[in-house]
């Protein structure tokens, strides 16, 4: 299924790349946003399509975002840029990996439950915050541990939570952590 996504994926960037006359980045640019809105969303539909996808993985995560390497590299070499890696092209373009962008938005959702922006139901079932007072974030997992959301995602949770020493709003929390770097958010996986 991943193989016929990036089939598709790349007949529409063939077409597109014929666009592109030499240092025309600002439709590189323009571009680069359109394919990563296929690109996330065709993973959320496949997903749940076929249960298969692993949202946590960093080496499916690659393979979904192959054919955004490829575009890049041969845009930046149509531009006459010399040679850089995905993650220089991504910052030359101020964007970021498909990866980085689903952490960043499970952090936002798991700071909108806490914060009771979101209503979570019986949240005091499957977590509690923490009596920290250096951590106010902090949460701990109550009965037993299940795949679903708050759980998969609570050492992340709790990791990032050690970043944030007070309580933020949520505006003010999503701008400090979209200035985290992902080998911090997650050291692990990178």
């Amino acid at each position: 299924m991943i193989i016929y996504y990036q089939i598709i994926i790349y007949y529409r960037m063939i077409i597109y790349f014929q666009m592109i006359i030499y240092y025309q980045m600002i439709i590189y640019y323009r571009m680069i946003i359109y394919f990563q809105m296929i690109i996330y969303y065709q993973i959320i539909i496949y997903y749940r399509m076929i249960k298969l996808i692993d949202l946590h993985s960093v080496s499916q995560a690659k393979k979904l975002e192959y054919p955004l390497r490829f575009f890049s590299k041969r845009v930046f070499q149509r531009c006459n840029i010399p040679f850089s890696s995905y993650n220089e092209r991504l910052t030359k373009s101020n964007t970021k990996s498909a990866f980085h962008r689903r952490i960043l938005a499970t952090l936002r959702m798991y700071h909108k439950i806490i914060t009771n922006e979101y209503h979570f139901p019986s949240l005091s079932v499957y977590v509690k915050p923490s009596r920290s007072s250096r951590f106010p974030y902090m949460l701990t997992a109550c009965g037993k541990s299940s795949k679903g959301f708050l759980h998969a995602n609570l050492s992340l949770w709790n990791h990032v939570a050690k970043l944030m020493p007070k309580r933020l709003h949520p505006k003010a929390f999503a701008a400090r952590l979209g200035a985290i770097p992902l080998a911090i958010l997650t050291p692990h996986s990178t």
